[in-house]
């Protein structure tokens, strides 16, 4: 396994993630390239010099990325490939090339997997072209945290969701529980569930 991008590819990569918005938790992998330049030389825009760039995400992720290619593609001399993994079979996926040596230039990963392909290797320490970002003080905090390791960033966001828990407040009052309270516990939600069905 790999543990840095290939230079050039480095550079190529990076130009697609910052240059066209594809902002992108994006891991950077594949072998080393001596003709290149290391990424971090690029500084944050990298280079767009023609390159084809395969990135991977996972089929919930399917119509932003589709947006976010087609949009970068339309606009820079590199090209972007997109391939869809479905869900199921991602982190299989991602986990069997990481083994082969066969990782995309790109590709999307789940929050609670970040950290431990850090660790691994999987991505590329960005923390130079990171740090040459105008925006970089208007990065997500929580992706840059899960992705570094020993102070440095090796990831982007990709897409933003938030989780949400809702309520239904005349479930609640009919219950006797106050409607305007909503459970802030795991233990508060089961009890608050337990009443209801009581």
């Amino acid at each position: 396994m790999s543990r840095t991008l290939g230079r050039r590819t480095a550079l190529r990569s990076l130009a697609g993630v910052l240059v066209a918005t594809l902002t992108l938790a994006v891991a950077a992998c594949g072998d080393d390239d001596a003709t290149g330049t290391d990424a971090a030389a690029a500084g944050p825009n990298g280079t767009d010099d023609g390159s084809q760039l395969t990135l991977w995400t996972r089929a919930p992720l399917e119509k932003q990325a589709k947006l976010l290619v087609d949009a970068y593609n339309a606009s820079h001399k590199n090209q972007v490939s997109l391939t869809v993994v479905p869900n199921d079979d991602y982190v299989a996926k991602v986990g069997a090339a990481a083994g082969s040596g066969g990782l995309p230039d790109l590709f999307a990963a789940d929050i609670v997997y970040v950290p431990n392909w850090v660790s691994q290797g999987l991505f590329q320490d960005l923390s130079s072209n990171i740090n040459g970002l105008s925006f970089k003080d208007q990065i997500n905090k929580g992706h840059l945290s899960a992705g570094t390791l020993d102070g440095k960033p090796h990831v982007l966001p990709f897409v933003l969701d938030l989780s949400m828990l809702f309520w239904n407040k005349q479930l609640f009052k009919d219950a006797g529980l106050d409607p305007e309270k909503a459970p802030a516990t795991l233990d508060e939600y089961a009890a608050a569930a337990k009443k209801i069905q009581g």
